[in-house]
């Protein structure tokens, strides 16, 4: 009988031992995963540039400039100064999407870098310009994977604060409205 307990308690000290190297093992992995996330998050963190004030300025004159769409080919795209600030605001943004797409960031870690507004005004302006690059010169339709992330984060974005977008029209407008009425001011001092 005491060599029944003995053999039963040798069995439970062994299955005690293995089940801690189990825990360790699973605690390990989990701990890789999560600092490799880490890693890959601060990664494009750091690659993310800061923005200058006159930055935010250009900025604020592309997205309501009301003839973008028609006007990119002769006044953006031979320009390429201008062209690469458009492309870089892009890459940015895209850059968040993939952040939250593949679960390193939050949609409220986001939306404290970055107003929603900006995201969804920004994505609003070039919307034309991101799905003319995923179809080819026949219409057909080569990169449907083109800014993606970016897309995503938009339409979550919207789904989240859904009083942005119309928020976004009523800036864009009295914007407008600003730059015409500095515009006029400037030509009748003149």
């Amino acid at each position: 009988m005491l060599m029944v307990e003995l053999a039963t308690l040798q069995a439970v000290s062994y299955l005690m031992g293995s089940l801690g190297v189990f825990v360790a093992a699973v605690y390990y992995i989990y701990n890789m995963r999560k600092a490799e996330r880490d890693r890959r998050k601060q990664n494009i963190l750091h690659r993310m540039p800061t923005m200058s004030r006159e930055f935010y300025i250009w900025n604020l004159e592309v997205r309501h400039d009301p003839n973008l769409e028609q006007d990119w080919d002769k006044k953006y795209r031979v320009n390429p100064e201008l062209e690469s600030k458009v492309w870089h605001i892009m890459n940015v943004y895209n850059s968040l999407g993939i952040l939250y797409v593949e679960g390193l960031m939050s949609l409220k870690e986001v939306t404290q870098l970055y107003s929603p507004g900006w995201i969804i005004g920004w994505y609003d302006k070039f919307e034309f310009l991101i799905k003319m690059l995923r179809y080819d010169s026949n219409g057909v339709l080569v990169y449907p994977e083109y800014m993606e992330p970016f897309e995503r984060l938009v339409n979550d974005l919207r789904n989240r604060y859904p009083g942005v977008t119309m928020q976004q029209l009523t800036l864009g407008e009295e914007v407008k409205r600003l730059l015409e009425s500095d515009a006029t001011s400037k030509n009748s001092s003149q």
